[in-house]
Formats: structure tokens, sequence, C-alpha cells
């Protein structure tokens, strides 16, 4: 392992450890009874997602529950043999129910991958990941990264998120100046900034990324997406596609304002893409219009489904080398571009890049940002 590095591997606190510390709140039938000032019963089938934005639930079946006769049995609990714990994250923010929602299950042993997917599909963010013992000598951790409906080779706010859970955790000792994740599409580094014993901001090394086709009929994108043609020509920018971990279409529109109007129509693009000889891939407009927040970009990221992202890690390497290579962003020896996303979805989002530059040749990329420990709770699987 480099000299930089200084990684404690130890154990997370299992679900009930945490019970006791506070970080997980838990009711039992008497405690239910003197909150509700009646005897209750509880549910025997076991309430699958338990954690802090779940109580309310398991308060509702339990009121629904309350039996008033006298001499009511309660039915006997289902044992459930198995528990994960999971932190849940706020990434590319430093403020809460902003930036890009993560779960983290640092202890998933024993899950197997159809499983993994399964707690995914369940926990409804854009990524959930999964932490295990490094399986490359030179890598700290192993990364597994699940959407709703498959694994990802690689995703950028899960990576920054992961990062910042595994420092909370206490399983990367503070002062580390980096570590290494062994991700699908092989080992990730990400460089931490510390303040005192708290991870402050995180950097992931990105691979640069390939230049694609540009797109020479921009009246139908912009009928694709609901804005006037010269909303999108007088740009002067290329609509082109660029690939790094993951590919995107990069357009570029006159004005924050038209950003936010713009309306994706997925059989329009579809078409469009097609018809172009371009691959199928989620859409990022931008627009370079300066304000006094101080963002080079402001941008919205669109899937091919409708289905926004409100902070897209993957993408910003990508679009900083875009914006280097078309002058926006400028530098001798390294540019930085700071984006602005998520602002029209509700959950804004800062995602800061930095490029090494030698001449015209890009040397280096780098994706940062920081992130906020929004909650936790436990997935509770009956044994098999």
């Amino acid at each position: 392992m480099a000299s930089s590095r200084t990684v404690l591997r130890r154990p997370v606190e299992s679900a009930s450890q945490s019970s006791q510390s506070g970080s997980s709140r838990w009711f039992s039938s008497s405690n239910l009874a003197i909150m509700f000032g009646r005897p209750l019963i509880l549910a025997s089938a076991p309430l699958v997602h338990q954690g802090s934005l779940s109580i309310l639930n398991t308060l509702l079946v339990c009121s629904s529950l309350a039996v008033s006769a006298a001499g009511a049995q309660e039915p006997a609990e289902t044992s459930l043999a198995r528990t994960y714990h999971y932190d849940q994250w706020d990434v590319f923010t430093d403020e809460p129910l902003t930036g890009n929602q993560l779960a983290v299950f640092m202890e998933p042993q024993g899950l197997t991958t159809d499983l993994m997917q399964s707690i995914a599909r369940e926990m409804s963010f854009s990524e959930t990941t999964f932490i295990f013992p490094p399986d490359d000598e030179d890598a700290d951790f192993r990364v597994r990264i699940f959407g709703p409906n498959w694994e990802l080779p690689f995703a950028g706010h899960p990576t920054i998120g992961t990062a910042f859970a595994l420092a909370r955790a206490g399983a990367i000792a503070p002062g580390t100046a980096q570590v290494v994740f062994s991700e699908g599409i092989g080992p990730v580094i990400v460089e931490l900034e510390w303040n005192g014993d708290g991870l402050r901001f995180a950097w992931m090394h990105d691979i640069t990324p390939k230049f694609g086709k540009t797109l020479q009929n921009v009246n139908s994108m912009a009928v694709a997406l609901g804005v006037k043609p010269s909303e999108l020509k007088s740009t002067l920018l290329p609509v082109q596609e660029v690939s790094g971990g993951a590919s995107f279409l990069f357009i570029p529109l006159t004005s924050r304002a038209v950003v936010d109007r713009a309306r994706l129509n997925t059989s329009a693009i579809s078409t469009v893409l097609q018809k172009a000889g371009l691959a199928k891939q989620s859409v990022f407009m931008f627009s370079t219009e300066p304000t006094d927040d101080g963002a080079t970009v402001y941008g919205r990221k669109l899937g091919l489904d409708g289905r926004e992202d409100p902070a897209t890690g993957s993408a910003a390497g990508p679009l900083g080398c875009y914006l280097v290579r078309y002058g926006v962003a400028r530098g001798k020896e390294s540019a930085s571009i700071l984006i602005r996303q998520g602002v029209q979805m509700g959950r804004p989002s800062w995602l800061h890049v930095q490029l090494g530059l030698s001449g015209n040749e890009i040397t280096d990329v780098r994706v940062g940002g920081s992130s906020v420990f929004i909650g936790d709770g436990t997935i509770m699987l009956p044994d098999d």
C-alpha cells in the first residue's frame, strides 16, 4: 500500500449497536402502548425497510392494529436472522436535502448479486453502493454500484459519497491522503481533504474522455427539446457525444432560462439519435451564461426515460474537457470548472472539475465535491 494511504479496516457497528448509540430508533410494543394510550398488537409480518424515515409507517401500522378488547393475544414475531445497516447521504452538496441521494451498505457480506439489486430497487435512489474487502492488492475497498435496474461499472456521486461514508464510519483514518476503490471499470483513485478528523472534500480521478460524433441537424434536436433552433445554434458550440466512464450527449443552450424551460420528448430524441448514427445515451443540456453564483456551467442531465439527475459526477469530467476543447474554460497548466446542477428539480448541487493541461492535451481529470450525512436505517431479511 502506498505511504500516502492509511486505511483502518475495522467492522462498522452492527444494527443492534447502532440502536444503542442512538443512530437508529426502535419501539417496543409497551413503548408504543404508552404513546397511543392503549394496548397494541404489532404486525407479525416484518417491515422490510426500517430506518429513520420509516418510523411513521411503523406507528401507523401499529395504530391500525390497536385492540381495545381485553385479553387480546399478541401474534408470534417473525424471526429476522439477517439485518443490513445503511447510511444515507446527500452528495455534491454541503446542505441537507439537496444534492444527489445515495445509500451505502458497509457490511453486505452474504448478499447475492440478485439481493443487492433488489435492495437497490427497494431504496429507489439513482444509485446504492455495497462495500466489500478489496479484490485487488492495489485497492483499499471493493465498491459495487447498483441503480434500481442494473449494476453500473462506474458512477461519480456514489464514488464520492462512499468515501464520506467510510470516513464517518472510521474505516478510513483521518488525514489519509487517498484511497483506491476497485469498481467495475477498474481502480478509481479518490483523494481526500480533511478538516480535523472530519472529511471535508473528496476528489475522484476520472479517465480522459473520448470525443465522439457531432450532431449536424440541430433543428431536429431543438424540436425534441421544445426549444427554438436559434436558442441552440447561436451558442456556436457543437452538440457532441463525449465518453468517459459513461457516454453523454452535450447540448449547449443560450441561457439558464432556456435550460430550465426545455422538455425532453423521449420518442423524438430517440429518433434523432438513430438517424444521426448516435448511440442511445443521456443528454446533458447546459448554458455558460454568467451569473453571480460563480458557476462556469448551469446544466440538467436527462435520461432517455425522461428522468432527471440532480448531480452527475460521471458527466462532469467529460463536460469539463468539452469546455476546455472549445475554449469556454482556459488555463496554461490547469483549468477549473464549477458546475451547477439540480436546481430545476429542487435539489441544487455543486460539482467541481480540475483538469491538468499540457499544451492542447488534457493530462488529468478530477471531479470533486462534498457530502452530507442525512440519516441511517436497516434492511431486514428473513432467514433463508
